[in-house]
C-alpha cells in the first residue's frame, strides 16, 4: 500500500524546512558561534545529502509516469551532489577560539590561535 503523494511531498517539505532553520540559526548567531560544536557544521549538508538519498525510493516506487521519474531522479542527483560537495568543503574548526572557554576553568579564555 502506497501513501498518498501529498504525504511524501510533505515529508520532503519538512526536510527543506529543517534546512532553512539550520541556515537561519547559523545566520542569527554567526558562523563562529554556530561552529563551536564541530557536528553542527555537518547538519545541513548531511540533511541535503539525505534528502537526495531518500528521493531515489520516491522515484522508484511512487512515480507512475516517465516524466515524474525523470524529475525525481534529477532532484535526487542534484540534492546528493550539492550535499556531497558541501560535506567535502566543511571546515568544522572555528576561525578563532578567543571567546571559547576550556572545560573546567571558570573564566580563563583560551588564547587566540589565528
Amino acid at each position: 500500500m502506497q501513501p498518498p503523494s501529498e504525504h511524501v511531498h510533505w515529508l520532503f517539505a519538512t526536510g527543506f524546512l529543517i534546512l532553512g532553520l539550520c541556515l537561519l540559526g547559523e545566520a542569527i548567531v554567526g558562523t563562529e558561534v554556530w561552529r563551536r560544536r564541530a557536528w553542527r557544521a555537518y547538519i545541513w549538508p548531511g540533511v541535503l545529502f539525505g534528502l537526495g538519498v531518500f528521493m531515489w525510493p520516491v522515484m522508484t516506487f511512487f512515480t507512475n509516469s516517465t516524466i515524474h521519474m525523470l524529475a525525481h531522479g534529477s532532484w535526487a542527483e542534484v540534492l546528493m551532489h550539492a550535499g556531497a560537495t558541501e560535506l567535502a568543503l566543511v571546515d568544522p574548526a572555528p576561525r578563532c577560539s578567543c571567546t571559547s572557554r576550556t572545560r573546567g576553568s571558570s573564566s580563563v579564555p583560551r588564547s587566540c590561535t589565528t
